[in-house]
């Protein structure tokens, strides 16, 4: 899907990756080198970069079926961790992914300001500029739940959760698209990847979507 995504997109459109590039799929530690040397992405980190490094820290540590690793494999990722610490220095890379942001605040050609997180959050009237910690923007699915009076002019653009699991949770239909929600203060990009075999490319000036499927 990275590759059809590239063919797709101008070479001066600007890419966000919201996270989770790894595990449960082919080839997860070269799709997150991919991502992590193009020039062309910025990534953001969601909560699997997060378990990574803090697995390999462990193993770099001695530490062997520690916390770290038995979250990462409970969650498809030991595969990306072996062609992690495969690498001549996996330090190197350990260093880049630990220090991707957590949040990226920017405004699109239309002058809508959006914010870009891998879980998402909450923007409520006065608290435009108070940003959750660092914890919550990679982990938290609570704040699914706040579809009253987010009176912000903030859009929040996410992934970690699918689309399909928050449209049960609020009630409503599963669209083939990116979901809008919480009166359209919120966009959930997650296409269920890795079960559904398919990702969404998200338009920050329009809202539209585009689907990758993975070839058969």
């Amino acid at each position: 899907i990275y590759h059809q995504i590239k063919k797709y997109v101008k070479p001066e459109d600007k890419l966000f990756c919201l996270g989770d590039c790894g595990d449960r799929g082919p080839e997860p530690w070269d799709t997150i080198k991919a991502v992590l040397t193009d020039p062309q992405i910025t990534y953001l980190k969601g909560n699997h970069e997060d378990m990574l490094v803090k697995a390999a820290r462990e193993v770099m540590d001695g530490c062997y079926g520690c916390e770290n690793q038995r979250l990462l494999a409970m969650n498809g990722g030991m595969e990306t961790l072996e062609g992690l610490l495969g690498e001549e220095s996996p330090e190197r890379w350990m260093k880049e992914l630990s220090q991707l942001p957590t949040i990226i605040k920017m405004e699109n050609k239309k002058g809508q300001k959006i914010a870009l997180s891998h879980a998402g959050y909450s923007a409520w009237k006065d608290d435009d500029e108070v940003i959750p910690p660092n914890k919550d923007l990679i982990w938290d699915r609570l704040h699914h739940f706040d579809n009253a009076k987010l009176l912000s002019d903030i859009i929040i653009v996410h992934g970690h959760t699918s689309i399909k699991s928050i449209a049960m949770d609020i009630g409503v239909l599963a669209p083939c698209g990116a979901l809008e929600y919480a009166d359209g203060k919120k966009y959930c990009i997650d296409a269920g990847t890795y079960r559904n075999h398919q990702s969404i490319l998200f338009n920050l000036d329009t809202f539209e979507s585009k689907v990758f499927r993975v070839k058969d």
